[in-house]
């Protein structure tokens, strides 16, 4: 068996890319109609694991699934709105870093996972690197979400850390593979019904499919590989390890790419403070 910190090496490479590729169709789609064209992308890709699903869960992770489909479902609503409206090389790093130290938090909470003193000073450097790299954002690019943008990120990252503990305790009682797929199909649903509550008709949707169907089903194929992959990972190793690891390993990819792609500004300070959070996230895998 894969050891979890290759799992996780690779899943976050994935993310990278992913993620890259995100930012370049969000610059022309609207946010909430490409997460759910995405989702249901990846739905349907997850068909294929049909042979290896088993159903017969208890009713208690058949409630965690479905509030998990409700959190996720925001979660990547509001990511989608953060990568199109804000600089990638800052959003990246706050989503990877920001929430995973919560996830330590409530998997010590909740979980009694246990650090020692040197992932604790981790989580610390990460704090304070986060927050240098913050006091220099360049504000979003329109006016409309100089002020929706905190509160978007706010949001983001308790979701984030929230569902990440929600994985850890669906994947002790179901399969990654079911998982994946009851997650994504809850997902797809609620993001259905944001979109309806939201727009009224299917105008939107049908412009994102016709004009991105192919970077966008590229994107939903790699998001199948990483979801797998992280939550294998998960499955074999705490997520207070997992989940830092995984998240911030894709920062050092994406600030570098962000410069020559989007023309970003400051990006050899950004790359440091990046290089700092990488420092800080293996002291919390040590």
């Amino acid at each position: 068996m894969i050891q979890w910190y290759y799992l996780t090496l690779i899943s976050s490479s994935l993310v990278g890319v992913a993620s890259i590729l995100e930012k370049k169709v969000l610059r022309r789609a609207h946010a909430l109609s490409y997460s759910s064209i995405t989702t249901i992308f990846i739905t349907l890709l997850s068909l294929s694991f049909i042979p290896f699903l088993n159903f017969n869960i208890k009713l208690i992770y058949w409630v965690v699934l479905y509030v998990m489909g409700i959190t996720a479902a925001i979660s990547y609503w509001l990511t989608a709105r953060i990568y199109k409206h804000a600089n990638i090389s800052i959003s990246t790093p706050i989503l990877s870093t920001v929430p995973q130290m919560l996830t330590v938090i409530f998997g010590y909470l909740l979980l009694g996972e246990v650090l020692s003193f040197i992932q604790y000073a981790g989580v610390a450097i990460l704090l304070v690197a986060t927050f240098l790299l913050v006091s220099h954002t360049t504000k979003p690019s329109t006016k409309r979400y100089a002020k929706k943008y905190p509160i978007m990120l706010i949001a983001i990252i308790f979701l984030i850390a929230i569902d990440a503990i929600m994985l850890k305790f669906i994947l002790s009682g179901v399969t990654i593979y079911t998982a994946l797929f009851i997650i994504e199909v809850f997902v797809a649903f609620n993001l259905f019904v944001i979109l309806r509550h939201k727009h009224g008709n299917k105008k939107e949707i049908k412009r994102n499919i016709k004009k991105f169907w192919k970077p966008m089903l590229i994107i939903a194929a790699l998001a199948v590989l990483y979801r797998i992959t992280y939550y294998a990972a998960v499955a074999e190793a705490p997520i207070s390890l997992v989940s830092p690891l995984r998240n911030v390993i894709n920062i050092i990819m994406i600030v570098s790419v962000s410069g020559v792609f989007f023309h970003e500004k400051n990006i050899k300070r950004k790359i440091a403070l990046s290089a700092i959070m990488i420092v800080a996230a293996f002291m919390i895998i040590v």
